[in-house]
């Protein structure tokens, strides 16, 4: 396999999003917002998306959400999660559930856009063109010399953060992941954790000042797709010289998930994260990316108690999130 097929295979690389940050130039950075700006702020978003739009954008408050409704939305990637427990803000989003707007968050406006890897560079342009037509009843805060300004200095530029979300179970359990995550910092790439997935990285821009948008999403691709040649020659070390090794720890948390009665978060998100590793490794049948992609955002908390329609007791939890994999994983074969 070659590098660009690896970013190409939606079991290493999870998806792609891109952010482009900006302000409103007649009023302070979101931090000095008063309640009543940034209620206006909401209005002032929702009437230009939706002149944008021809009227297909709507404003979602999330002051009007419970902090299941949000945390679910953070879990999908919807919001960002500094916005769960932030009021007033609000999510503009409309037939395209891959573009979004979002209002009052760490800027005033971050146009979203979502998909999958390694499409960065489509994303960028889906997003630029909302931020155009925005631009028709918004004057965003600019500078000649600086580019668009944010609250954030690190975002003073572009204001564009382009990230991709990698699968990484081995350099994870070998603890290579540490030197790989400094060699991508002495180029400019933040590795972070996935809240919601186990052994899984988002690899972001640090900077934006002193580059255009194109260097950015190439300087991003290109250290995923040094990255996931790592961790590609990892495994294949790894069933070289420890054969059946790595299938029978596949078929076993695949057994497990397929019978157990309870299972925390916890236990949940390296379950999908061992059968993720196993379809990838054409050790498990059957597994499409979509399939894992579902299953991860079903037994999230936030996810299970807003399927159940009530608070869930820990035990009542477990159970629930149990059941999604008895569900899923029963109509799967149990040999290779």
């Amino acid at each position: 396999m070659t590098q660009h097929t690896w970013l190409n295979d939606p079991y290493l690389a999870l998806g792609a999003q891109v952010r482009l940050r900006r302000n409103v130039d007649d009023l302070p950075f979101s931090p000095r917002l008063q309640e009543a700006q940034a209620l206006g702020l909401l209005h002032r978003a929702e009437d230009a998306s939706k002149r944008a739009s021809g009227a297909e954008m709507v404003l979602v408050p999330l002051q009007d959400l419970s902090p299941d409704c949000r945390q679910a939305l953070v879990a999908q990637g919807l919001i960002s999660r500094d916005m769960e427990r932030k009021n007033p803000c609000g999510l503009i989003w409309g037939r395209d559930k891959g573009l979004e707007l979002l209002v009052n968050g760490e800027e005033h406006l971050t146009i979203q856009a979502q998909g999958e890897a390694p499409d960065l560079e489509p994303l960028l342009k889906k997003a630029m063109v909302l931020e155009t037509l925005l631009e028709e009843s918004l004057d965003f805060s600019y500078d000649e010399e600086w580019g668009y300004l944010t609250q954030d200095p690190q975002h003073i530029g572009t204001g564009l953060q382009a990230s991709v979300v990698l699968h990484l179970p081995l350099l994870t359990r070998t603890g290579q992941i540490k030197n790989v995550a400094a060699a991508a910092r002495r180029v400019g790439i933040k590795m972070e954790n996935t809240p919601s997935r186990k052994e899984s990285y988002r690899l972001i821009n640090q900077a934006t000042l002193g580059m255009d948008e194109e260097s950015i999403i190439h300087k991003v691709n290109e250290a995923a797709q040094g990255i996931l040649s790592r961790e590609m020659a990892w495994r294949q070390a790894f069933r070289r010289q420890h054969p059946g090794v790595m299938e029978d720890r596949v078929w076993r948390a695949m057994g497990i998930a397929r019978c157990a009665r309870r299972m925390d978060w916890e236990e949940g998100q390296l379950a999908v994260s061992q059968l993720r590793l196993g379809a990838s490794q054409d050790i498990l049948p059957g597994f499409s990316p979509g399939e894992l992609m579902r299953l991860e955002e079903e037994i999230h908390p936030a996810l299970l108690t807003l399927g159940a329609g009530r608070s869930l007791s820990p035990q009542e939890e477990e159970e629930a999130r149990a059941r999604c994999f008895r569900r899923v994983l029963s109509q799967k074969p149990l040999e290779d």
